[in-house]
């Protein structure tokens, strides 16, 4: 199994200065990242580790900005290209 990469595996103090780094509540922080206010304190307190899917969206706020923009105030919903699938023969 290949080795994780470091961006994807969070501290909590890792976490939390994300949250501060975009002025988060906790709340705030919860509904950007598709999860419970009580998921994100567990994950910002160190009682439970981040899924590596939730460091990559966290990742990808840093990047692009918030994903649902009715929600987290974004003037536009940003998205990554996507290549049809080729045909087989």
């Amino acid at each position: 199994m290949p080795d994780i990469p470091a961006y994807l595996t969070l501290s909590p103090e890792q976490i939390k200065n994300w949250q501060n780094r975009h002025l988060l509540s906790a709340e705030g922080a919860a509904m950007r990242l598709m999860t419970t206010v009580g998921t994100f304190r567990n994950w910002i307190s160190g009682r439970r580790s981040m899924p590596s899917s939730v460091a990559l969206l966290m990742h990808y706020y840093d990047k692009y900005g918030p994903l649902i923009p009715d929600q987290c105030g974004g003037s536009h919903l940003h998205s990554i290209p996507v290549e049809p699938e080729a045909k087989s023969a």
